[in-house]
């Protein structure tokens, strides 16, 4: 559900980008067990706007995944509107400002049995989306990959596709549309080794699946594959792959040093429980020397051939038949590290000078560390080569994929409490060496898992799933900005997309433009799960531009931008503000800024917020840009000083005004000229009156005149706070402003 206010806990990413002239934007969504689906709004320091509601159904949701056309998202999801026990697919529409076109959803497929896990792509040039998922069949235990074609309106087109449909499981369709047909990839669980191995279709826009493409059936275990499109055809594949893990062991005579015998491999077999010894008793030829101490080394096979060392025993002593055995070692011994052999010996001494006996265990069921592949898999012709993504130490999953135009960014769940990610050019070769090059996403206090990966057009934005507040089983939704040469832009721990008191999972982020991303999840309310969808602003957008005119008449808070304005008075005059002025020399208006010097005359162009400050109007302004062209010397209107100030115009607030009251127009913030008799000179203050009485206060920078002499002054129209309010204040620039009138 998309619903107008963002709460929940997230707990699982996906992603789409997008196309076409609006290529480069992102959107965001999350899912979880008994869900709603939102999506959200977040500016570019991570705060996010208010959520808008996908579905209005209050039975589960599970969040598949988003995509973008350049015109609309649509998010596609499982729902169990019709029932606990099964649910169907759904997709529906969502603008690029949140407003949900389809608030009931569109159903996409009413076939019967259990439709789940639901993945989409977008044909740009065929007008067409293909939706794909997982979907039970009569036979327990057995699951089919369907498609269907929708068009932009989300129509169906033809009728519902078998991508595949074999004996036992297949599962985690995911879809990408390669220039000519869609791909879509699964793990499957044919019966060839009993293992799970990653295939693929390439469906036809007229919904023709080919013959299956074998991405990966090498031996071990290969789940949760990812697609993303590629150049000239091409799209990556990428996958968690647990292999084989094939241990030698070796004898000799120092500790895991180089003088060993020959290396012998014991064969590992997948049928084995974690923690399950594997036991050799070793042939030693020649004899070994009787008082000689011997040691039995253990090494790994990677899945790429490298080897590892990951154990060695205590010393074993030979010693003469008929010699005390002393009693066997209480406890393990030799070097391990997590999920790989540990050595373990019988005795420290043996009387047999032609075997040794060796044991060890491995927590993965004789499966080594998940490592993440890749492969390039063209529109036609022959795959390219299986390659590691990264096999650094501790369990990765949950790989995402995205495409920037010259590289991919691969992103992945890290020991469920990171998420690393890795740069591949387009033929699928890291760009920086592994493990030394993976990109850190989550720093800090971050606890990420379940990320997703977008590219919007000038960075890569990615979502994740974070446990960092996890307390009765709630997590949030953060986000981080990722440069094209990998640099994090966000390494503090991410930006927080939204938080609640209850779950938000599954985060999915589609993109817009480089300014504008949209995350959709899933959020628990009420012992179910409701989609919703979130705006990001991942870039802030330039503020809007506003005549000086307008914006003085515009609410506290307002983000403006003024262009190209003459500068009557620089902060190298008033400290920390300037004030600019229209050509006309309607308006003018205070402007604080510290950050670089401004000086008079200068034509600027600000940026920042409208606010009231003292009964005067001002700019907090965010940036200030010199224009180049010639600088730009405005005349001083000529005004008396019971006219100083003037009345209330609009949000702009007037002064009190002197014995008749105020009068004229506001013109807070113009250069003036003003002129009368001076008197009260002290502290830095002085009046000028004229003859009704009538009197405006003048600070001025420099020497006081004369009490009793006539002066004009030049400076800024500006009030200070009185009984009653605020009273005319002229701002004296420079000493040149004060000048006697002879």
């Amino acid at each position: 559900q998309l619903s107008t206010t963002a709460s929940g806990n997230p707990t699982g990413l996906g992603i789409a980008g997008g196309v076409g002239a609006n290529k480069g934007s992102v959107m965001v969504s999350e899912m979880s067990g008994s869900n709603v689906v939102w999506a959200c709004y977040m500016n570019a320091a991570g705060t996010g706007g208010s959520g808008q509601t996908i579905s209005l159904t209050k039975q589960d949701q599970q969040l598949g995944e988003s995509v973008w056309n350049g015109t609309n998202h649509v998010v596609v999801w499982a729902d169990k509107r019709y029932g606990a026990l099964s649910s169907l697919i759904y997709a529906a529409r969502v603008q690029q400002d949140g407003t949900v076109l389809d608030p009931q959803g569109v159903m996409v497929s009413s076939a019967s049995g259990t439709q789940s896990q639901p993945a989409i792509a977008w044909s740009p040039t065929e007008n067409m989306y293909m939706v794909v998922w997982r979907q039970s069949t009569a036979l327990a235990g057995n699951y089919d990959i369907k498609a269907m074609r929708l068009d932009a309106n989300l129509n169906k087109i033809g009728y519902e596709i078998t991508v595949t449909s074999f004996d036992m499981d297949r599962t985690n369709p995911a879809v990408a549309w390669n220039g000519s047909n869609f791909l879509v990839v699964w793990a499957d669980n044919r019966p060839i080794d009993g293992l799970w191995d990653i295939y693929g279709s390439r469906v036809s826009t007229t919904g023709v699946p080919s013959s299956s493409v074998y991405i990966c059936t090498d031996a071990g275990t290969q789940i949760l594959p990812a697609v993303t499109a590629g150049d000239s055809g091409n799209c990556l594949v990428t996958w968690q792959d647990k292999w084989q893990m094939k241990y030698e062991y070796a004898i000799g005579t120092s500790f895991k040093g180089t003088n060993t015998r020959n290396w012998t491999t014991v064969p590992a077999t997948s049928t084995e429980p974690a923690g399950t010894a594997t036991e050799v008793t070793a042939s030693v030829s020649p004899p070994m020397t009787i008082g000689l101490t011997y040691y039995v080394s253990v090494r790994a096979t990677n899945r790429d051939g490298t080897k590892s060392d990951v154990g060695c025993s205590d010393g074993i002593k030979i010693v003469s038949p008929g010699s005390p055995v002393p009693p066997a070692p209480s406890g393990m011994s030799g070097q391990s590290v997590p999920s790989t052999p540990t050595v373990v010996d019988d005795g420290v001494t043996q009387t047999s000078r032609t075997t040794l006996h060796a044991s060890w265990s491995s927590s993965y069921d004789n499966f080594g560390e998940p490592a993440i592949m890749a492969r390039v898999v063209p529109a036609t012709g022959n795959l390219g080569t299986v390659k590691r993504v990264s096999s650094t130490a501790a369990g990765k999953s949950e790989p995402k994929v995205a495409y920037d135009g010259s590289n991919y960014l691969v992103v992945w769940s890290q020991a469920t409490t990171s998420v690393h990610g890795a740069l591949l050019t387009s033929a699928n070769n890291r760009i920086t060496p592994d493990p030394a090059g993976d990109i850190l996403i989550t720093t800090g206090s971050a606890k990420g898992h379940h990320p997703s990966v977008a590219w919007d057009g000038s960075k890569y934005v990615v979502t994740w799933e974070d446990k960092r507040s996890y307390t009765n089983n709630k997590t949030d939704i953060y986000a981080a900005r990722i440069s094209d040469d990998g640099t994090v832009q966000d390494n503090d721990g991410g930006m927080l997309i939204s938080q609640a008191p209850r779950a938000e999972t599954t985060p999915i982020i589609s993109s817009i433009s480089p300014l504008q991303s949209m995350a959709f999840y899933t959020y628990e309310k009420y012992s179910s799960y409701r989609l919703q969808a979130r705006e990001i602003w991942t870039t802030q957008p330039p503020p809007p531009e506003y005549p000086l005119e307008e914006a003085k008449q515009l609410p506290d808070g307002t983000v403006v931008s003024i262009i190209g304005l003459p500068v009557t008075a620089g902060n190298d005059q008033f400290a920390g503000i300037f004030y600019i002025e229209d050509k006309q020399r309607i308006q003018g208006i205070k402007v604080v800024w510290n950050e670089s010097t401004i000086f008079e005359g200068m034509v600027v162009t600000v940026s920042g917020t409208i606010t009231t400050a003292n009964g005067e109007r001002q700019i907090n302004a965010t940036s200030v840009t010199v224009s180049p062209t010639p600088e730009v010397f405005l005349v001083p209107f000529g005004i008396r000083p019971a006219y100083m100030g003037g009345v209330a115009a609009g949000l702009v607030p007037g002064v009190v005004g002197g014995v008749m009251g105020p009068r004229g127009a506001n013109n807070i913030g113009l250069l003036v000229k003003c002129w009368g008799v001076v008197q009260n000179a002290a502290g830095g203050y002085f009046e000028l009156r004229e003859p009704n009485g009538e009197v405006v206060r003048v600070k001025t920078p420099s020497a006081l005149p004369t009490e009793g002499l006539m002066y004009a002054v030049t400076g800024i129209s500006s009030c200070e706070p009185v009984t009653g309010g605020y009273g005319s204040l002229l701002l004296a620039r420079k000493a040149v402003d004060v000048q006697a009138l002879q």
